[in-house]
């Protein structure tokens, strides 16, 4: 056989082939089109309890509507996506249905690295800095700065801090996290971190029961320092606990304050 009756057979083939499969997807497609949604499937990629499956019905219920019954060429997939990444907790979600007329979403939280307690009220920050707020039912393991927080915000409220100077702060407590949890000798002696009325960080150790006024969070590595120079050199002059707190703030420094004064 000649080769371009060859080639001219096998293209006529391959033509039928891919017209074929395109019809066969088109009905599969439009078969899937008409499929009437009957149930919904909830999954969590992450273990984190901020949000429940009876918590993302709620959500499309409330902000979507009644989807049981529906064609799945009227699920509307983006809007139902749209609903839950507007609840604070909720960082990204994915729809989608089956054939079996199930309708499936993915939703992944937020992760929280720190929880601020002004009081009885507080919140949680992400590592980029977006603000949610407490759950009534479950409580995220994260270290917790309590004290005088210096954002002031209404329950409830999501997003970044409002005003600039909220952002640089939140950020800078941020960093201060990183850094002390990136360092296993500082990770190892910190014991509790908090906000006195002057917006000071301060310090509790794990070796004693001074106070370390750090002031701003940051300058890190000589504030440090000046930890390790006062448990070296000051406080074995005197009996344990003499000093109520040790003031860092100033370059060069360090400012005993005794109990009862």
């Amino acid at each position: 056989m000649r080769s371009w009756i060859r080639y001219t057979i096998s293209a006529v083939v391959g033509a039928g082939f891919c017209i074929g499969m395109g019809l066969l997807l088109a009905n599969v497609r439009e078969a899937h089109r008409l499929v009437a949604c009957k149930s919904i499937e909830i999954n969590f990629p992450d273990s984190l309890g901020f949000v429940s499956e009876k918590d993302v019905k709620n959500y499309i219920a409330e902000g979507y509507g009644n989807y049981i019954g529906q064609r799945f060429d009227s699920v509307g997939l983006a809007k139902i996506e749209n609903v839950l990444e507007k609840e604070s907790a909720v960082m990204r979600s994915d729809a989608w249905t089956t054939s079996d007329g199930v309708l499936h979403v993915n939703v992944w939280q937020r992760v929280p690295i720190l929880r601020f307690m002004d009081g009885q009220s507080g919140f949680y920050v992400d590592g980029a800095g977006f603000i949610f707020p407490l759950h009534p039912d479950w409580t995220a393991e994260v270290p917790v700065i309590s004290g005088n927080i210096p954002l002031k915000l209404p329950d409830g409220y999501k997003g970044e801090a409002p005003d600039e100077d909220g952002r640089e702060w939140i950020s800078s407590m941020l960093g201060m996290y990183s850094e002390i949890n990136a360092s296993r000798t500082w990770k190892n002696i910190v014991d509790k971190i908090s906000i006195n009325g002057q917006c000071d960080v301060v310090v509790k150790t794990k070796r004693g029961e001074e106070l370390f006024i750090f002031g701003v969070p940051g300058g890190l590595k000589e504030k440090f320092e000046k930890v390790e120079k006062y448990y070296s050199f000051i406080a074995p002059a005197k009996e344990a606990n003499y000093y109520k707190s040790v003031n860092l703030k100033y370059k060069g420094q360090i400012i005993c304050s005794q109990k009862g004064i």
